[in-house]
């Protein structure tokens, strides 16, 4: 998870910068464009983690959520090189298209990490948590320190695709390491209810 924390580590801090600067748009629109994409990240993040619960399934969402972050980030870095001709609609949809990928994400992997630590070590959660929230955080850092160098240097567009290769080792993890740890099939509410 912590490799899309590049992606989003550079949206949080720069993206009305990164819109404004590559598309030529003024900070109101880039500013609209960028409250799309986390009204629709927070949307998704909320619907898709309640619909994971239900159904008890994570990996199917960590897939989906992933690819699609990898597909609206290569129409973003096709746009970028437009400029101001870039279609300001097209934008707003692929910004909306990453907040739904993301949030796809992020809730049904909280909910495998806890699932798979409480299974594997119950008694290391919350060193467990705590070095992914420090892991998360240094690549944060990391996206914060180098995204503007690498900007600057190559313009946006390189920057973007060093997120776009984090987002392909995050769908490679998903694949090689929920293979080998398969996902279990939800207990009949009859027969949880019987054993509490």
């Amino acid at each position: 998870m912590s490799s899309l924390f590049l992606l989003l580590g550079t949206l949080n801090a720069y993206g009305q910068v990164l819109v404004g600067e590559a598309l030529g748009v003024p900070v109101r629109i880039a500013s609209v464009i960028m409250m799309s994409f986390w009204g629709a990240n927070l949307v998704a993040s909320l619907s898709i983690s309640r619909w994971s619960d239900r159904i008890q399934r994570r990996t199917p969402f960590l897939l989906a959520g992933g690819s699609a972050t990898a597909a609206a980030l290569t129409i973003l870095i096709a746009l970028l090189p437009l400029g101001t001709a870039a279609p300001t609609l097209v934008v707003v949809a692929v910004f909306i298209g990453l907040g739904v990928a993301l949030g796809a994400v992020f809730g049904p992997w909280m909910a495998a990490f806890a699932a798979y630590v409480e299974e594997t070590h119950v008694d290391a959660q919350g060193t467990a948590f705590g070095l992914q929230h420090l892991i998360s955080r240094l690549v944060v850092l990391g996206a914060v320190l180098l995204a503007p160098r690498i900007a600057d240097a190559a313009g946006w567009s390189a920057w973007l695709l060093v997120t776009l290769a984090a987002t392909g080792a995050f769908i490679a993890l998903v694949l090689a390491l929920h293979r080998r740890a398969p996902e279990r099939t939800p207990e009949p509410v009859e027969q949880r209810s019987a054993a509490g």
